[in-house]
């Protein structure tokens, strides 16, 4: 992909400074596949010191965004911006009860619709959530998105903020 950052390893994501939303960072792997990985921005400083996050970018892995992408082709006219927009504008952040290192963040469906970020979801789809998850490598962790979708109802465990 012309225009990519290229890094070395994997752990080096979490030491970039915030690149702009859609940048694309490609690591070269041994065997000679080239893993993407795409920054959605970061949430507002508030809720970045309330969860310890000292990074610069959330990543989103290709293939998780091509499951996205692929589930709901429609849905979000442009994935990387609603996962940014819902970053910057959650509900609220939750703890996730099933893993200790990600954290749930919601937003109304409607929000994102009035801001033409979500297409036309169900009747009774009252938000879009997503796990943002803590992922150390090497010691040097980095923050992924592992789900980005419309939902009935919040999954969240405790409420971290507001």
């Amino acid at each position: 992909m012309h225009g990519a950052l290229r890094i070395q390893r994997e752990s080096e994501l979490g030491t970039l400074s915030p690149l702009p939303v859609g940048a694309v960072v490609e690591l070269s792997e041994r065997d000679g596949t080239i893993r993407r990985y795409y920054s959605v921005g970061n949430t507002k400083s508030e809720i970045a010191a309330l969860l310890s996050w000292t990074q610069g970018n959330v990543w989103l892995r290709e293939s998780e965004r091509s499951y996205m992408l692929a589930q709901r082709p429609v849905l979000f006219p442009d994935l990387e911006q609603a996962i940014a927009y819902l970053l910057q504008h959650p509900r609220s952040v939750h703890e996730l009860d099933d893993d200790p290192d990600a954290f749930y963040f919601i937003v109304d469906a409607a929000v994102l619709q009035q801001a033409g970020l979500l297409g036309r979801v169900w009747r009774r789809t009252r938000f879009v959530d997503a796990i943002i998850e803590l992922r150390a490598i090497r010691e040097e962790p980095y923050l992924r998105v592992t789900h980005f979708s419309p939902e009935y109802k919040n999954r969240g465990g405790r409420q971290l903020w507001p």
